[in-house]
């Protein structure tokens, strides 16, 4: 390798490992021991996280190592499965009573081919315990009967973000919009909420 290209490695992994270490980490501990509340607000003719899954065979169980969860879930909305799902979420701060809209927002314009991306936030705290990936990958949220069985764990998260959150209540909603092929949305949106502490964790 000469000079030139051997500056530039040095370089890359420099700024990665700043980029790293300039990351603040924060723990979302759960509110609710069953996870999923109803939205505030709530689009018309939308339902909660029952009109996504059944729940009847998940066990959730609080304890002072956080919520621990085991069982299966079974897809139920009812949605064409050709249709693209959209998805959004939106993180909101508890604040002298009412919850305050942030920064923190993300929108996601195929939810199905990124869900189980090993990269992203939800696949590694929740669907990295899926243990038949295999069977379920291709049918996303939208095949209703689809079977999603997941080995027993600990929903605990911690995150490293680029910015500061303050400590105290927050509220994530979640938001998934069944699209056809000529850009018409089903009405009948799926919006959730998880109700979490938030907590800086100091650096050693």
């Amino acid at each position: 390798m000469d000079r030139k290209h051997s500056v530039k490695g040095r370089l890359l992994i420099l700024i990665c490992y700043c980029s790293s270490s300039l990351q603040i980490l924060h723990e979302f501990v759960l509110e609710d021991e069953q996870v999923f509340t109803d939205c505030i607000n709530a689009p018309p003719g939308s339902r909660n996280a029952s009109g996504l899954f059944d729940f009847s065979r998940m066990n959730f169980t609080m304890d002072e190592n956080g919520i621990y969860i085991e069982g299966n879930l079974t897809t139920v909305w009812d949605v064409p499965p050709e249709d693209v799902i959209l998805g959004d979420m939106s993180i909101s701060y508890f604040d002298r009573g009412s919850w305050i809209p942030t920064l923190l927002n993300i929108h996601v314009k195929n939810v199905c081919n990124v869900l189980y991306d090993e990269e992203q936030y939800w696949y590694k705290y929740w669907l990295v315990h899926v243990t038949n990936v295999k069977d379920v990958k291709d049918k996303c949220l939208n095949n209703p009967g689809t079977q999603i069985i997941f080995e027993p764990f600990y929903c605990n998260v911690v995150l490293g973000l680029d910015m500061p959150l303050r400590s105290g209540r927050y509220l994530t909603t979640f938001m998934l919009t069944a699209q056809d092929s000529n850009g018409v949305k089903h009405e009948n949106t799926i919006c959730f909420s998880v109700r979490s502490e938030i907590h800086k964790i100091p650096k050693n």
